[in-house]
């Protein structure tokens, strides 16, 4: 085929030709990342309800409405809950590093927002439950007013549940928006 003398080396697609640019993620490593958001969220899950089924079990029974549930229900119910969250959170994370990246982006190049996602879903849990402790500690009339259900006697221990219960779901939520916004602008900036 002639060369056009009038097409600029700049117009060309480069992309083809580039070693430099990772390689295209596969269909294994869109599964594999799944999977550890779903094995993260399960670990997740049944650490922090084994945590609050020992802080206070009977939060379990009044907000789930369990007679009286055994601590291995309370781990099966964060295992599920976990299992969910976790596929949520990594499927965000995918279609942002897909859509960010046109599928250039390596499993590894992901990996490092998700472990963050999974830190900051921690800290917030145990951060909420601080909160809700702290909240029914000091000001117990004012927590059982917004909380009814919440018993006279342990309102610190089931403030710790809801607390970090609420930090991991919608603290996980948002810092899987923060850690997709910062994966967004890093790209760009190692793209460039």
């Amino acid at each position: 085929m002639a060369e056009n003398p009038y097409q600029s080396p700049s117009t060309e697609d480069q992309s083809a030709h580039s070693p430099s640019l990772p390689r295209g993620v596969s269909r294994r490593s869109v599964f594999w990342l799944l999977a550890i958001g779903v094995i993260a969220g399960v670990a997740i899950g049944a650490a922090t309800n084994a945590v609050n089924g020992l802080v206070c079990p009977q939060y379990f029974s009044i907000v789930m409405g369990w007679k009286l549930p055994g601590w291995r229900r309370i781990v099966e119910q964060g295992i599920i809950e976990g299992a969910a969250t976790g596929l949520i959170f990594a499927i965000v994370l995918l279609a942002v590093v897909g859509l960010r990246t046109g599928g250039r982006a390596r499993l590894t190049d992901a990996l490092p927002y998700f472990w963050a996602t999974c830190s900051a879903v921690l800290a917030l849990w145990a951060l909420g439950g601080m909160m809700g402790c702290g909240w029914a500690t000091l000001d117990g009339a004012s927590y059982r007013a917004a909380f009814p259900i919440a018993p006279a006697a342990g309102t610190p221990a089931f403030g710790w549940v809801g607390g970090s219960i609420w930090g991991a779901q919608l603290g996980g939520a948002a810092a899987t928006v923060v850690v997709s916004t910062v994966f967004w602008l890093r790209w760009r900036a190692h793209a460039s």
